[in-house]
């Protein structure tokens, strides 16, 4: 699950659907808290765009993850950096 401006998320998306990982994100808060609430098919993993959280201004954003156990990044830089934390996230080897 990625939180990101449009573009930023179309970027993630791309990159990390390139690598294998089914992607879903939202680019405002209320899409991002209504993917993670969604119980037919809960979240791996969440991936947060740093500077999409600060523009947004959605502190809330950041409580959605661990009261569900799942394990969430903060992301600064490219996709290959998302990947690399995404991996790490759920021990993709």
């Amino acid at each position: 699950l990625i939180g990101a401006a449009s573009a930023r998320l179309a970027e993630l998306s791309s990159g990390l659907g390139a690598a294998g990982y089914a992607v879903t994100g939202g680019s405002t808060p209320g899409a991002l808290a209504r993917l993670a609430s969604a119980g037919a098919h809960p979240v791996d993993a969440a991936l947060i765009d740093a500077r999409w959280l600060a523009e947004t201004s959605a502190p809330g954003v950041e409580s959605l993850f661990p009261g569900r156990k799942v394990p969430c990044v903060m992301l600064h830089g490219d996709v290959r950096r998302a990947l690399i934390a995404v991996d790490r996230l759920l021990h993709v080897v």
